[in-house]
């Protein structure tokens, strides 16, 4: 049965302590980003990221995106273009996510070559990545497939006996999923708030 942390306003920091050291102790949690709830585990361990996907019933070709909490991981763990620098000085923190090659021995749970990354704008999720100190998965806290997840009622009912922790904020509002962008391509892949017209006007 996972524990279940209570989340408020007064006490982020400290849940975020406890349920950052679950994850480094190898542990899959449920977490409150900006957007909807997300399922996360250290994006380093291919065990962890398998165990994820399929808990999920996710294909393990599918590709998962991660959460940091700097630039400067950002620089630790992906080849960047100026077209990525652009992006990050404007809309990071936020609901832009950007796929970028990954360095060389970096990220080694993810396959993939290029990886979305973000950083979250919700002070939990974003001091949840900080406290690991390194990428955490940001896969939708759902069954693959199925609609995204905004209740944490719904969640516990979904995962309780499937992970080791949920992170409860209760019922968070129903925002449009992040826009994400090909540094690479140049192209976005899916628009959210952030919109085309946005991008394009930094990148001029």
């Amino acid at each position: 049965m996972a524990l279940i942390l209570q989340i408020r306003e007064d006490n982020i920091k400290k849940q975020c302590k406890l349920a950052s050291s679950m994850l480094k102790a190898g542990k899959i949690i449920a977490y409150p980003t900006e957007t909807s709830y997300g399922l996360a585990c250290l994006a380093s361990n291919p065990q962890l990221v398998k165990k994820l996907a399929k808990i999920k019933k996710q294909p393990l070709n599918k590709p998962i995106s991660v959460l940091v909490s700097s630039k400067k991981m950002i620089k630790e763990n992906f080849e960047l273009n100026e077209t990525a620098r652009k992006l990050i000085h404007n809309f990071f923190p936020g609901a832009l996510t950007l796929i970028c090659k990954k360095k060389k021995g970096k990220i080694k749970g993810l396959k993939q070559e290029k990886i979305a990354f973000r950083i979250s704008s919700n002070e939990f999720a974003f001091l949840l990545t900080k406290f690991c100190g390194e990428p955490i998965t940001a896969t939708s806290a759902n069954i693959h497939g199925n609609k995204d997840n905004y209740d944490s009622v719904k969640l516990i009912e979904l995962f309780a006996n499937k992970i080791d922790c949920i992170c409860d904020a209760g019922k968070i509002p129903e925002i449009k999923p992040s826009t994400i962008y090909d540094c690479k391509e140049k192209k976005i892949l899916r628009e959210g708030n952030i919109t085309k017209k946005q991008i394009e006007k930094v990148l001029k």
